[in-house]
């Protein structure tokens, strides 16, 4: 036989229960699924520490994407501004609030995109 490998995310929610009888029939049936037309188009969104990446696919190509960066980490601390200003006392150097002005531009950034995206966004069956 064939082995894949899936992401568990694709095929259901973490809180769904998904019923497995001996053979995995569920499971198969959800991989089949995914290859019906009409359900091949997906948007991946990821956005960490300053970092953004997106896209939409429809049939594994590119639709749009984007990608951004932002200094909004505290260098060596690996933690963002925001995370280090909600515990209190936050510094007042001029490092700080350029990333607290970074971090405010890059959400809003973010958020522009998103927006932009909205139709096809829309047109996603998978985020």
């Amino acid at each position: 036989g064939q082995v894949f490998c899936i992401y568990r995310c694709i095929l259901h929610h973490r809180k769904e229960q998904l019923s497995t009888d001996g053979e995995g029939r569920a499971w198969v049936d959800r991989c089949q699924r995914l290859s019906l037309p009409g359900s091949q188009r997906w948007a991946v969104l990821m956005v960490s520490g300053g970092h953004f990446a997106g896209a939409v696919f429809s049939g594994g190509v590119a639709v749009v994407h984007k990608t951004l960066h932002s200094y909004v980490t505290r260098r060596g601390q690996g933690q963002s501004q925001g995370t280090r200003d909600q515990h209190g006392n936050a510094p007042k150097s001029a490092g700080a609030s350029l990333r607290r002005y970074n971090q405010a531009q890059f959400l809003e950034h973010v958020q522009d995109i998103i927006s932009g995206w909205s139709e096809d966004l829309a047109g996603c069956s998978l985020i």
